[in-house]
């Protein structure tokens, strides 16, 4: 007996992670803090895709 690979279906629309930092700041003449560190937490047993 084979089994088979099954694809997760697929989701659409908004679905709840978690961000850390839960606030970003930037200064408009520090361009330094234009590149922060965001960190997603997926919470699901699926991979999640994000534009």
């Amino acid at each position: 007996m084979q089994q088979q690979s099954r694809q997760p279906d697929l989701v659409e629309g908004s679905l709840p992670v978690f961000v850390f930092p839960t606030e970003l700041v930037f200064y408009a003449d520090e361009q330094a803090s234009h590149k922060q560190v965001l960190t997603l937490y997926n919470p699901y047993e699926f991979a999640l895709k994000f534009k």
